[in-house]
């Protein structure tokens, strides 16, 4: 149990997003949620914060530098990143919102059709790509939280190697998906209008 005194780094060992991350270049879909009402950190464990001139890791930047780090040769890292908004979902790697569908695929369930896929060589290659995205999110003031995050998140690193014959390594498709819900508040307590703070 992790209380108000513990660090996003506590919360990263906790989690063992270590261990997370390596099962995922091997292959693994892996995915950390952050549930509960607004206003209690979750976009601050998982996003980080630069806020008061401070700048503080989440657990998605964390988890980020340890694929670098520990990357083995030939192995690609790529970025997506979406907003569900009143049951819609908008890319938040591009700078034009357009609502994209959702489909189902026999073998590979569901994704988000022209979702862009953004190569990273580096972790200054994320945190371009993240901090762009993060911006483009829907944020609103309201009774419990100046700048809450009215919409779902949804960050993901693939993690893909290919084959080779060379040492036996079969092709690997990895994925790291980190989601920061909204609130889970009832609307009347946040004494907001309905037509700006309703999540789905």
């Amino acid at each position: 149990m992790l209380g108000p005194s513990n660090t996003n780094e506590d919360l990263f060992q906790a989690c063992d997003i270590d261990g997370l991350v390596e099962s995922s270049m091997r292959g693994y879909s892996q995915t950390v949620f952050a549930f509960g009402q607004t206003g209690s950190g979750k976009t601050y464990s998982i996003c980080g914060s630069d806020e008061g001139g401070v700048s503080v890791s989440g657990l998605l930047e964390r988890a980020a530098s340890r694929c670098f780090d520990r990357a083995p040769s030939g192995l690609k890292v790529d970025l997506t990143c979406l907003e569900i908004y009143q049951e819609q979902v908008t890319d938040l790697l591009v700078e034009k919102k357009q609502v994209l569908p959702v489909r189902h695929h026999p073998t590979y369930g569901f994704y988000v059709q022209g979702l862009t896929q953004r190569r990273c060589e580096g972790v200054s290659d994320y945190t371009e790509f993240a901090t762009r995205a993060f911006s483009r999110r829907r944020m609103a003031s309201h009774s419990l939280n100046d700048r809450s995050t009215r919409s779902h998140l949804m960050i993901t690193i693939h993690l893909t190697s290919e084959a080779s014959g060379d040492n036996n390594q079969i092709a690997t498709f990895g994925r790291l998906c980190f989601v920061d819900l909204a609130g889970s508040e009832r609307l009347g307590d946040t004494r907001t209008k309905p037509s700006s703070a309703t999540i789905r």
